[in-house]
């Protein structure tokens, strides 16, 4: 019995090992991280619109995108427009599109967020990055994963309508 025991306890830290999963979402491939419950962007033969969520539900689990991984739309030029809903600007790991795509790609983010995609490394080599029409995003979330110097709401003049008087 105990020897079950110390076998058990020395399997233990194995178990307690995050599982890191490929994934495909709604057409975007993913690394999956189940223990930090965090996903980045992995490279694919994407098309048109790239469109990443701040969260998808995977394994009955809420999981964050934080990252977009090396090369992930270097595909010879066919992303036109990225649609990234994160409010917290994720990480860009490396160059993540082809030099000459960078200049034809528009980026699209939460309105609230568009000045931290502006200041961080990797988000602002896209020569165009545009707020969306209808989405402002997650005050909560506003901030950056990348390794920046950017705080949560610490370089952001917010200013929110009354939608009763519209002022």
């Amino acid at each position: 019995m105990k020897k079950l025991f110390i076998l058990l306890l020395s399997l233990l830290p194995l178990m307690a090992m995050a599982e890191v999963l490929e994934a495909t979402i709604d057409g975007i491939h993913y690394q999956v991280d189940t223990d930090k419950r965090t996903a980045a962007v992995m490279h694919s033969d994407y098309k048109g619109t790239a469109t990443i969520p701040a969260y998808f539900d995977f394994a009955q689990m809420r999981i964050k995108v934080t990252c977009i991984l090396p090369e992930a739309f270097a595909n010879q030029n066919k992303v036109t427009d990225i649609y990234c809903f994160a409010s917290c600007v994720p990480h860009i790991d490396g160059v993540v599109v082809d030099d000459t795509a960078i200049g034809n790609i528009t980026v699209h983010v939460p309105a609230l967020a568009v000045p931290y995609y502006q200041k961080v490394n990797g988000w602002r080599s896209f020569k165009t990055i545009s707020p969306m029409a209808d989405y402002e995003g997650d005050l909560s979330e506003i901030g950056t994963y990348a390794n920046e110097k950017l705080t949560p709401r610490e370089k952001l003049d917010i200013h929110i309508k009354n939608p009763v008087t519209g002022k």
